[in-house]
């Protein structure tokens, strides 16, 4: 059987795509003292590298360095500790903070009088018998809901404090995202200058000792290349990661405004809806007065009015009678003509005195009928402007 011996081929890495990012270098500077320092120290392990024999044991120490070059900057920088890593998980519906402000919603939304519909109408016991009205119903509520809500505005003013907790271990997870940038920064620069010193001295010794060449290459190189990327990879994590804790920051911030404004106008909202709806109970009931009052005054005043006219009708009635009766005059005139006649036999004896009483009479009837005229004139006549006094 003829075996085909197939050779192994590895592929090295890919190049990565360069993404829109800060670029960490701007972000997490280095003190030019510091740079210095450790470019000294990229020299110093150089220098040392290429002073080692090829297999002695210093050159093998400089190749575990190389190996662990940036490792522990990597471990430090994302062993976080704190108060997130340290409680246990609980679900944003379980937090004091959720429960407590979703609970004052219902009540607030539950107290708000346009949900009880016409507050003054009467309340009715299956939608059919009178009871109550729902104004005095909707106090109850207020009533009932008084020691709910002083417990739940404890319960926030704890939650509010859970809330400022939580932003302090954020900042103190920010406070050692920063350090361990700071560490990586200077891995990473040392990586980076290595490199280059690195790549040098390999061209040198590929001239000289190819032998060490590849092993600088192969052993020392590979490994600052490697260690270089994986810092720069953790560095945009942290980096992310410290740029989301100044975001949850700011957004701690104003959920403690917020469970503020809950305590603060939320209350003051219900102490206004409370106010107004009991002014307007109160109002509406003298308002209702004032209406009853207002119907008795008018009827006062129609009553006053058909009274005057029936008695303008009785004066009128009374105005248009003379003031002596027609039966009267009718029964006085019938004695005078008998008296006249009883004096008939007289005429001769008493000319002159019937003579004198005639004209008495007659002077009392002119008077009397002119009285009567006048009357009757002032009843029937039109009223001109002229005679009514000024």
């Amino acid at each position: 059987m003829e075996t085909q011996n197939t050779p192994i081929v590895l592929t090295p890495p890919e190049v990565l795509t360069p993404v829109a990012t800060a670029d960490a270098n701007l972000i997490v500077a280095l003190k030019p003292e510091r740079a210095d320092a450790l470019a000294m120290q990229v020299e110093t392990y150089v220098q040392g590298l290429l002073a080692a024999d090829l297999g002695s044991e210093e050159f093998r120490v400089k190749l575990d360095a190389a190996n662990a070059l940036g490792r522990q900057s990597i471990a430090s920088s994302s062993a976080l500790t704190g108060r997130f890593m340290d409680k246990n998980f609980v679900g944003f519906s379980d937090s004091l903070a959720f429960k407590t402000i979703n609970e004052l919603r219902t009540i607030f939304a539950d107290l708000n009088p346009s949900r009880a519909g016409d507050l003054l109408s009467p309340h009715k016991l299956f939608g059919l018998i009178p009871y109550g009205n729902k104004l005095q119903a909707y106090f109850r509520k207020f009533d009932s809901a008084g020691g709910e809500i002083a417990k739940l505005m404890r319960e926030l003013r704890t939650a509010q404090e859970e809330i400022k907790r939580d932003i302090t271990a954020l900042a103190d997870m920010e406070g050692q995202l920063w350090e361990g940038m700071n560490r990586i920064r200077e891995a990473a620069f040392f990586a980076e200058k290595l490199d280059g010193r690195l790549v040098s001295e390999v061209a040198s010794l590929k001239q000289t000792n190819l032998l060490k060449a590849e092993a600088v290459e192969q052993e020392v190189l590979f490994y600052v290349r490697q260690v270089h990327s994986d810092l720069l990879a953790q560095q945009l994590v942290n980096i992310n990661a410290y740029r989301q804790i100044g975001i949850l920051k700011k957004t701690g911030r104003e959920l403690v405004n917020g469970c503020d404004r809950m305590a603060t106008t939320g209350m003051s909202a219900l102490a206004t809806a409370q106010a107004v709806a009991r002014a307007v109970g109160a109002q509406t009931k003298v308002m209702e007065m004032l209406n009853a009052g207002s119907a008795a005054i008018g009827d006062l005043i129609e009553q006053t009015s058909v009274m005057i006219g029936k008695h303008v009708e009785t004066t009128g009635a009374f105005s248009s009678d003379p003031v002596i009766a027609v039966e009267q005059l009718k029964t006085a005139f019938d004695n005078t003509s008998r008296a006249m006649d009883a004096m008939d036999t007289f005429r001769s004896q008493a000319l002159d005195t019937m003579s004198k009483n005639t004209q008495l009479l007659k002077g009392m009837i002119e008077t009397a009928e002119r009285d009567i005229s006048a009357r009757r004139g002032a009843v029937d006549a039109p009223v001109e402007l002229a005679d009514i006094p000024r």
